[in-house]
């Protein structure tokens, strides 16, 4: 069980012994790992983007003293992170994957081996091969499901 799915893994940063030890879980179930904060993706409307910044922006802003700089750099700030929250939808949350059994996984391979084959022969006897593995994908397919 090699998959990224399956598994998860941890350093431990313990500095009583010379060794870095990591904390490996292995599990049946697939891990959902939640996705990575990010400001942008990529249905982002950039033109929105620069409207935003460009409608809220002060260009006429003396900075001469400090406080007015830092005052400053933060409204400038939150406004680049608001106006990209604006121009980026949500995401539709990570589906839930359910697990495929080793059994279904071969019929699967086999199917998509068959079928490219097939399209490139056209022989029917590919073709026969293509639509038996085919076929027999679909129970295995319908009792997972269930």
């Amino acid at each position: 069980m090699e998959s990224p799915q399956h598994t998860r893994h941890k350093s431990i940063y313990d500095l009583t012994s010379e060794h870095s030890p990591i904390t490996a879980t292995l599990s049946t179930p697939v891990i959902v790992r939640k996705p990575k904060a990010s400001l942008y993706n990529s249905k982002t409307t950039w033109g929105t983007y620069r409207q935003k910044i460009h409608d809220k922006v002060n260009l006429a802003i003396k900075l001469k003293v400090y406080e007015y700089i830092e005052q400053e750099s933060n409204s400038l700030l939150s406004l680049l992170h608001h106006a990209a929250k604006e121009a980026t939808p949500n995401t539709d949350p990570q589906r839930m994957t359910k697990n495929i059994t080793y059994e279904i996984k071969k019929v699967v391979a086999k199917q998509r081996k068959a079928r490219s084959i097939w399209q490139r022969t056209h022989t029917p006897d590919s073709g026969r091969k293509y639509y038996r593995t085919s076929n027999k994908l679909q129970p295995k397919l319908q009792e997972m499901q269930n």
